[in-house]
């Protein structure tokens, strides 16, 4: 009750109950307008554009209740308090703000400003200026709070609302590499999957990497498959990779293979069937030998992501949550032992992989929020073993080499798995840190199963 009250406190104000609801009101109508604009001639496309905003807005008022009456505590009231006092700096000392926002970090700034934490309203927090990761999420609650009457409400509804943007460009995206599959399949994977809804709808960073993994999806699509507007994409994508580098880098390394795999498999399906079949396990194999040689280039940009650094990190970092998680009651997991070498990495990879999708277990759920999960994790599995059963798996793997973007997708979606799931060492945590694979591991998984039924379908037929 304290820990709420506290909440309450130093978070909501009465301006809440009155600007939530009417930039609530305002983002629907924005929303209504680019459903009008962009898809006037395709109700479908519209209904789903609304139907996956609504649930956006539901997913993020949901997520405040159960943050503030259930939890009383979590980064996104810290990330909140942040841009609070980065505000109280806009009043003033206004070239200051825009010092921190566009030009320095908090080293530079201090060196030139040796009073600048005194300069700060003492009443507000700023723990995450320390930290780039963090700092990039509290610059743009900061923007939405100038805009919003720093309404924690308001705020947090603008991340979802501008997120949505980009989980729609990735749905956008299969949609237009799948024309002959139905589009409200397609949107299932990643407009109606209850985490995703909940876990990227306020001011987090998942709630960042999941739009600008869209976008980003998006802009590689068109420049490089499509090849058009390639001035406007290139931007698109230049503008993705920038905040995802800034917050959660793992995601765009975990993201390069797949990256090398997809898109010169992409150019070969152009060509004639006789150059594919030539060509296509020349690219695989020259594709593998990219993947290797590219890994100690990422490693010398950043030694945080160097094999040995992600490792200790690994280590580290699981255990540093598994000892908050059972000092807080949370829900700690394990995978055995880990040998934490490059050969014992490859030994866990079953177990990693399985935990994020497929964990927590029925039986592992220890409050309502984790049964949820449960749940659909369980239906993930049930979902999986459903796909193998009606396609055969030799079939399955027949369509990934087909499908390029397919079999990237699933690349993408177990190397990331397979990080998470090393690392976290808690569920509650691994709800949030899974999102930006499971969009992919869906339309990897279901895509092929489409595909066969409408093959099935015209053998019926024909």
């Amino acid at each position: 009750m304290y820990l709420i009250t506290n909440v309450l406190d130093l978070v909501f104000t009465e301006w809440d109950l009155i600007i939530g609801p009417i930039y609530l009101l305002l983002f629907f109508i924005l929303g209504l307008f680019v459903s009008n604009y962009k898809y006037k001639n395709k109700p479908t496309l519209r209904k789903h554009f609304m139907a996956g905003l609504s649930l956006k807005f539901i997913g993020c008022i949901l997520f405040i209740l159960v943050y503030t009456f259930y939890y009383g505590f979590g980064d996104t009231f810290s990330y909140f308090r942040n841009a609070l006092a980065m505000n109280s700096l806009f009043q003033s000392h206004p070239h200051l703000y825009f010092d921190m926002m566009f030009k320095r970090n908090i080293p530079e700034l201090f060196k030139e400003y040796p009073d600048f934490w005194t300069l700060i309203d003492d009443r507000y927090s700023y723990k995450m200026f320390r930290n780039p990761t963090t700092f990039i999420i509290v610059k743009l609650a900061s923007l939405l709070g100038l805009i919003s009457f720093n309404s924690f409400v308001a705020m947090s509804l603008g991340f979802a609302f501008f997120s949505y943007f980009g989980i729609w460009c990735l749905y956008r995206t299969f949609t237009k590499i799948f024309p002959s599959i139905n589009i409200t399949y397609l949107a299932i994977p990643i407009l109606y999957i209850p985490s995703i809804i909940f876990w990227s709808s306020s001011i987090l960073k998942d709630t960042v990497v999941m739009c600008f993994l869209g976008y980003l999806f998006y802009a590689l699509y068109n420049v490089f498959i499509v090849r058009k507007n390639l001035l406007t994409y290139s931007i698109m994508l230049i503008l993705s990779i920038i905040p995802l580098t800034l917050t959660k880098e793992y995601v765009l390394i975990s993201f390069t293979p797949a990256l090398l795999i997809w898109i010169p498999l992409e150019i070969i399906k152009k060509q004639g069937v006789y150059l594919q079949n030539i060509l296509r396990p020349l690219m695989v194999i020259i594709a593998v030998f990219s993947i290797v040689a590219v890994l100690p280039t990422i490693s010398k940009i950043t030694e945080r992501y160097a094999l040995e650094a992600f490792i200790e990190s690994a280590e580290k970092h699981g255990n540093y949550l598994a000892d908050v998680s059972e000092r807080q009651g949370g829900s700690v997991y394990s995978i055995g032992t880990i040998d934490y070498t490059p050969i014992g990495l490859v030994k866990a990879f079953p177990r990693a992989v399985n935990v994020t999708l497929f964990r927590p277990y029925l039986w592992e759920a220890s409050n309502p929020v984790m049964l949820v999960s449960a749940i659909e994790s369980l239906l993930t599995l049930l979902l999986t073993i459903f796909v193998f059963y009606k396609v055969g798996f030799i079939k399955y793997i027949r369509y990934l080499v087909k499908e390029p973007v397919l079999m990237a997708s699933l690349i993408f979606a177990l190397v990331f798995a397979f990080a998470v799931g090393l690392s976290t060492m808690n569920f509650g945590s691994l709800a949030r840190y899974k999102l930006p694979c499971l969009p992919f591991y869906f339309y990897a998984l279901l895509i092929p199963y489409f595909l066969d039924s409408h093959q099935k379908k015209l053998k019926v037929n024909g």
